[in-house]
């Protein structure tokens, strides 16, 4: 999980999503996996579940900083993570999955990596960026002139 931020909870979701990619591990995998690492007090569980009702978890601040150091560069790392949604995505950002992480951090995630072609996107496949300059404010600016 050192893919995720440090400061917060990471859907179960969005782990299983990185795990299936990098790892070929699936739903139950995913489940067995982190019931172990729970009961090893390794990840916990968010008592409060997210507005969809997801589970969401957390890893420990010593534990991440561990992990982040074996695995060694953090930039392959956020790279893993993006490839795993890009293959969620083969009709562009906008539809990736409404896992309570991608659309919340997918910009961040962009930015720290320097993917400035992922983020404006072209013609083809628009970035989220175009996508928001697209959305509701254009629309509404042109109401008003």
């Amino acid at each position: 999980m050192p893919s995720f931020d440090t400061d917060g909870t990471v859907p179960e979701a969005a782990a299983a999503l990185l795990w299936a990619h990098t790892g070929n591990l699936d739903a139950l995998d995913t489940e067995d996996l982190l019931i172990n690492l729970c009961e090893r007090s390794l990840v916990q569980l968010d008592t409060s579940a997210d507005a969809d009702g997801q589970r969401r978890r957390r890893l420990h601040d010593l534990l991440y900083d561990y992990a982040v150091r074996a695995a060694g560069d953090r930039a392959t790392l956020h790279w893993n993570l993006l490839d795993a949604y890009r293959d969620r995505c083969p009709e562009g950002w906008h539809t990736g999955p409404n896992d309570g992480y991608f659309f919340v951090n997918l910009c961040n995630q962009l930015i720290a990596l320097e993917a400035w072609d992922d983020l404006i996107g072209d013609d083809q496949l628009p970035g989220p960026l175009a996508a928001m300059s697209n959305g509701p404010t254009s629309t509404a600016h042109d109401a008003r002139v």
